[in-house]
């Protein structure tokens, strides 16, 4: 599967869906690229603190 369908059909909608369903989620897709080619792909949380916890 080339990367760019996986990207756009998979990666994206999954990340689209986590962040709706989990609040305190919210999740970032990074690529490292060299040249044209996606060498590295990171998925990122940042943890959004939420006040009843406290």
């Amino acid at each position: 599967m080339p990367k760019t369908i996986l990207k756009r059909d998979v990666l994206k909608p999954a990340i689209k869906e986590i962040n709706l369903k989990i609040s305190d989620m919210d999740l970032e897709l990074f690529q490292t690229k060299r040249g044209r080619s996606v060498t590295q792909v990171k998925i990122h949380n940042n943890f959004i603190r939420n006040n009843r916890y406290k």
